[in-house]
């Protein structure tokens, strides 16, 4: 007996959410260092504030962006909302 795994690949609709970010002076590349304290690994930098703000909003999105799922035959995916 064949069982063929299907593939989730795209859930386009996210919720809504804010997120803390620290903002950090660099002293050594005169840049802002930036990271999402509840994200390990999301981190960005910027000339400015204004700048590393949009450089870690477009790190979280990408963070945040689904990856292929292979689901068994019978498994369910749902979506839940937080905040």
């Amino acid at each position: 007996m064949r069982v063929e795994a299907r593939v989730i690949s795209n859930i386009t609709k996210f919720a809504l959410f804010s997120r803390r970010v620290i903002l950090e002076p660099d002293p050594e590349t005169n840049e802002w260092a930036i990271w999402c304290p509840e994200l390990s690994g999301c981190t960005s930098a910027g000339l400015t504030q204004e700048e590393a703000l949009n450089n870690i909003q477009e790190a979280i999105e990408l963070y945040l962006q689904p990856n292929s799922i292979e689901l068994p035959p019978g498994a369910v995916i749902r979506e839940v909302n937080i905040g």
